[in-house]
């Protein structure tokens, strides 16, 4: 299997904090386009390396190195438990509210 290595956030506990400007769409240390509402705005890594390296170690130690096929799967299945997470959070939501509402409440 022929693939290229891409970066993976393992949390996104650690928020990005430079305030610097961002990288342009073209530049050469973005590898993919963002897809499937994936962050579009990529943060300029090497000046917040410059700028605040305490925080840059932290956020460095949040990001794996993968197989891009890898990746893609990685996000795949996170896409997945994401879906099934939140139909689930709808379901126990609207059994909750129909336990406390009234029967009679949305009678015309």
């Amino acid at each position: 299997m022929h693939s290229t290595i891409e970066k993976h956030h393992n949390d996104y506990l650690h928020l990005c904090q430079h305030t610097g400007p961002l990288l342009p769409d073209d530049h050469d240390d973005i590898y993919r386009p963002a897809v499937n509402g994936e962050l579009d705005q990529v943060p300029d890594c090497r000046q917040c390396h410059r700028d605040n390296p305490a925080h840059f170690e932290a956020c460095l130690k949040r990001i794996y190195p993968v197989h891009s096929t890898c990746h893609e799967r990685i996000h795949d299945k996170e896409r997945y438990f994401i879906q099934k997470a939140s139909e689930e959070l709808q379901s126990q939501f609207h059994t909750a509210a129909r336990s406390w509402v009234p029967e009679d409440f949305y009678l015309d």
